[in-house]
């Protein structure tokens, strides 16, 4: 059952689905964060990071500290100019995260750290670029993350070019993904990480850059996939009962497994009311109504099903059907619980129990 932030992400999915069919558009999305003086208001400065594409879209400015920011960027995927609303509309719809981010989990995927901004769309949209980064980090199918670097603060606010991370060789234990998206530990700050270098004789560089492989509208959309996952992965393994298996009176021996199928088969068939109810389910519906993997329903059919002479020839799920389709099911189902001598059937029950003639 999905716990209540799951819910709210799915509900978040649809929402990002809509505005991305509607849109019509997406965007590259980066972030660079750099080690010294501030920016000059008066320049303007196009970073060439992997996540540069067409137009400039948005570059926001993200004090972290006195002597570290961070621009978190957007750009088109071609020259055309992307329409201003839309980065507005897209920053409307993440208002919905103040409500999800405190539902989330511990190890949920999202930035410790975040200095406060005074417009809430961009800290909803700081938030989440992190949180998307952190995600790519460790998911390398669906879209994943490019790190880059310069060595220089100064030069890089010069030309805004940057050095594929391969070429670095950094300290073991730091991670750039981590330091940029905010989640390393509160003294693993550029300073730390400066001298852990120094130490062993290797420059520390004062840019580090960011970028989604993957367009941050597609990407957002299928993080809610991601991280739900994560969450299962995550998720303390309940301690599996065990559920007594029984021998029934004609010496018939019956899993524990078999009698939770069975159990979940009486009440689906059995229906409300006692109005019985011959729909037919697949195994993996069954397995899920009965708490038990498919394999086992599939081994129940075998089992006790197949060896019926009405089922001669079957296959399990042709057996299930057939019995199913002549309404025989929970007839079955009580001579499986508390079989009875041939002596005490009827003729009709016989009958049903019976080879067909055809």
């Amino acid at each position: 059952m999905a716990t209540r932030w799951e819910q709210k992400l799915r509900s978040f999915q649809k929402t990002l689905e809509a505005f991305r069919a509607f849109a019509q558009v997406d965007l590259q999305y980066g972030v660079v964060h750099v080690h010294g003086p501030l920016p000059d208001p008066d320049k303007t400065l196009r970073p060439s990071i992997y996540a540069t594409g067409g137009t400039q879209a948005e570059s926001l400015f993200v004090p972290i500290t006195d002597h570290d920011y961070q621009l978190h960027l957007l750009f088109g995927v071609d020259l055309a100019p992307v329409k201003a609303e839309v980065i507005t509309q897209f920053k409307s719809l993440l208002r919905d995260l103040h409500d999800i981010y405190p539902m989330l989990p511990k190890w949920a995927p999202t930035p410790v750290r975040l200095p406060v901004i005074a417009n809430g769309g961009d800290e909803n949209l700081v938030r989440w670029g992190l949180t998307l980064l952190s995600v790519g980090a460790t998911e390398q199918k669906v879209f994943h993350c490019e790190t880059e670097y310069a060595e220089s603060a100064a030069s890089f606010q010069l030309n805004g070019r940057v050095t594929p991370w391969e070429t670095l060789s950094p300290v073991p234990g730091f991670d750039p993904i981590e330091f940029v998206t905010r989640r390393g530990k509160p003294p693993s700050e550029w300073p730390f990480w400066k001298q852990e270098h120094a130490k062993a004789g290797r420059a520390f560089p004062e840019v580090l850059a960011v970028s989604l492989t993957k367009p941050i509208f597609y990407a957002s959309i299928n993080a809610v996939d991601l991280i739900i996952q994560l969450g299962l992965e995550q998720r303390p393994k309940a301690k599996a009962k065990r559920i007594p298996g029984r021998v029934t009176r004609d010496g018939t021996k019956l899993s524990g497994a078999d009698v939770l199928v069975i159990a979940a088969l009486r009440k689906h068939h059995q229906g409300e009311d006692n109005n019985p109810n011959f729909t037919i389910l697949i195994e993996d519906e069954i397995a899920e109504l009965a708490g038990v993997s498919q394999p086992s329903v599939h081994r129940l059919f075998l089992d006790h099903l197949c060896p019926l002479p009405i089922c001669h020839g079957l296959s399990p799920d042709e057996c299930y059907e057939k019995l199913c389709n002549r309404r025989l099911i929970l007839d079955i189902i009580d001579q499986l619980e508390n079989p009875r001598r041939r002596d005490e059937l009827t003729n009709t029950e016989l009958d049903h129990l019976s080879a067909d003639d055809d």
